[in-house]
């Protein structure tokens, strides 16, 4: 049986012949009440799980050693697996693998209407390439939304600077002239009920 000839799977095959004796090699496993040594497939596979996070390219791996060592690689880590990977399509053993992504990140109907509108138009797109497809309308509908509070604080503040500044120059136009003869242009049109009541909330404007 192939292994593989990626760095990990040499420096396993190394060291099981140069550490027989180790525990780390002599774990035993249970099958049906019997212990039974791994062989050196498993312990491959093992380490290269443990070490997932130092994968690279994995081109010469055999598919089915594959299958079991990627799902445990996080997104950033399979990412990195694949840009790694030189002349070697590794979608028939990650595209799944996209899929589970995609599911836990956008939810379960989210990834219902993907499968239903490709079915609908017949169509058919790996799994990474509608993970990348579906961050990227996200982000844009995000920067949209940001864009639009950032227009509508900017029109508030104008309208209030604008306001704001009427008041200051109505009430320098006040202090100018005799008391009890003025009213305030801010004031004008209102009754003497609301006078009080409006000189107590000017202040909070300026």
């Amino acid at each position: 049986m192939r292994i593989g000839s990626g760095p990990v799977f040499r420096c396993v095959e190394k060291e099981h012949h140069s550490l027989t004796g180790n525990n780390n090699f002599g774990r035993t496993k249970m099958l049906r009440g019997k212990r039974r040594t791994p062989s050196l497939v498993d312990l491959c596979v093992e380490l290269a799980i443990e070490n997932v996070k130092y994968l690279g390219d994995v081109g010469e791996t055999d598919s089915h050693l594959l299958s079991r060592i990627l799902p445990h690689c996080t997104l950033e880590q399979l990412t990195h697996v694949e840009k790694s990977t030189v002349g070697r399509d590794l979608s028939t053993v990650t595209d799944p693998l996209w899929r589970k992504f995609y599911e836990k990140h956008f939810g379960q109907s989210s990834t219902n209407l993907v499968l239903e509108r490709m079915k609908q138009k017949k169509v058919s797109f790996q799994w990474k390439q509608l993970y990348e497809a579906k961050v990227k309308d996200v982000e844009d509908a995000e920067n949209k939304a940001v864009a639009r509070l950032r227009e509508r604080y900017k029109s508030e503040d104008a309208l209030f600077t604008v306001v704001n500044r009427k008041v200051f120059m109505c009430l320098l136009d006040s202090l100018s002239k005799p008391p009890l003869q003025h009213t305030p242009c801010y004031l004008e049109g209102l009754g003497e009920e609301h006078m009080e009541s409006t000189c107590f909330c000017v202040p909070l404007l300026i």
